[in-house]
């Protein structure tokens, strides 16, 4: 006798492991049709285990065995299937939220787990800003100011979870250096950090410089420059720079006084450079009060102050006297000291406009010491000699004589000290 057992080929879809993530699963067991039984096992919690294609619900991981039977030939198989519960994915970043200063980066590390299966699908978003989107690491470069909110999301089928951080862009402080751009050499320059409120400053003039306000007078002539760092209370830090430029001062020199006979004119010999412009007050008597060297020709003595301005808008001042004296005028010094160290050593009487002039000086004794009789010979004057020898300290008596320019004689006569 031959006996044949035939069995009945079972299968059951979506798959011998399925993600549940705490939704319903439909199994179905195959084949189908009305000759055939099922019998589901365990029992609960599907929703009809005496089904081809029971709901699965339970929120645990089961393993469910499906006995098919044929009615007609009594012929029973099985397949077993499990459901695992995926009921979560555990998301987190375990960088905290952070605030950053403009400019810089933060990384963001994140973890993405969860039960029975290995989760690859895991995104960074939004994307901008992002050395990455995809995998648990990536870093934040946020280019504007305020919050940014990045969140990491992990996915399984159609499960997913999320996390999220918050970086915050600290905006660059706001800093400028308030200077005025060109000074005069010698003047005080006032650098003042301005900007936001709170900062703390470190200027590159000197390590102890950290006020908002700092001072000095620039050494020398040239272009100098400055730099001050400002830090918010975040340690956000930022640089501001100015350049000041230091403008020499002109060289100036109104020269010597001058003097002139009523009628005369003399060019002021001045010496003057480096400037942007110059004026001459009063302008009475000049030829030109913008020139240099203007020629003057004032009525009387007149005192002319020359204004030099430099290229920074300083000005500067110098003077110089032209006497203005009558056709015939004579001065004299109260004093000589002919003592060889090269100041007021001559005794010389100014006579100007005088024809046949003479001058004559004498000692306590009536004797005349020096004689002449040429305003060439005046001007030069006496040395304190006589015969050679040096004259003793004392008090001695002058006299001139000449014809004025109406040609009428004039007598002057005066004392001299003779010192040492």
């Amino acid at each position: 006798l031959e006996v044949t057992v035939n069995s009945v080929p079972v299968s059951i879809t979506p798959g011998d492991t399925i993600s549940f993530c705490g939704d319903d699963i439909q199994l179905q067991a195959s084949p189908t049709g009305g000759n055939y039984s099922y019998n589901w096992f365990p029992s609960s919690p599907l929703s009809d285990p005496t089904i081809s294609n029971p709901v699965a619900s339970s929120k645990t991981s089961v393993s469910y065995i499906v006995t098919v039977t044929d009615n007609v030939t009594s012929c029973t198989g099985k397949d077993t299937v499990l459901v695992a519960a995926l009921s979560t994915i555990d998301v987190s970043i375990d960088t905290p939220s952070v605030r950053i200063c403009a400019g810089e980066s933060v990384e963001l590390t994140g973890s993405v787990s969860a039960q029975f299966v290995t989760i690859s699908d895991i995104t960074w978003s939004p994307a901008a800003g992002l050395s990455t989107t995809q995998g648990p690491i990536t870093t934040a470069s946020p280019t504007s100011a305020g919050d940014h909110v990045y969140v990491l999301t992990g996915r399984y089928n159609d499960c997913s979870e999320t996390a999220q951080v918050t970086v915050t862009v600290i905006d660059s402080p706001v800093l400028f250096i308030a200077a005025r751009d060109t000074i005069c050499y010698q003047e005080q320059l006032d650098l003042t950090a301005a900007g936001d409120q709170g900062l703390s400053y470190q200027w590159n003039t000197n390590p102890e410089d950290t006020q908002q306000v700092v001072s000095m007078v620039p050494p020398v002539p040239g272009v100098f420059h400055y730099e001050v760092t400002g830090t918010n209370d975040d340690g956000c830090v930022t640089t501001a720079e100015k350049e000041v430029e230091v403008i020499a001062i002109p060289d100036i020199d109104a020269g010597e006084n001058q003097s002139i006979l009523e009628g005369e004119s003399v060019e002021i010999p001045a010496e003057i450079s480096n400037y942007a412009s110059l004026t001459w007050v009063p302008f009475t008597g000049l030829d030109d009060p913008n020139k240099e060297r203007p020629v003057a020709s004032p009525a009387q003595t007149t005192m002319y102050y020359v204004h030099v301005m430099n290229a920074a808008g300083c000005e500067y001042i110098d003077s110089v006297e032209v006497e203005v004296n009558p056709r015939s005028h004579l001065r004299a010094p109260l004093a000589f000291s002919p003592n060889g160290d090269g100041k007021n050593e001559q005794f010389t009487i100014r006579a100007e406009g005088f024809e046949n002039p003479e001058l004559r000086i004498y000692n306590r004794w009536g004797e005349v010491v020096f004689y002449a009789n040429t305003l060439e010979a005046i001007r030069q004057g006496w040395d304190g000699t006589y015969r050679g020898k040096k004259q003793p300290i004392g008090t001695y008596v002058w006299t001139f004589t000449g014809e004025n320019k109406d040609a009428k004689a004039n007598t002057s006569h005066g004392s001299i000290s003779l010192i040492r």
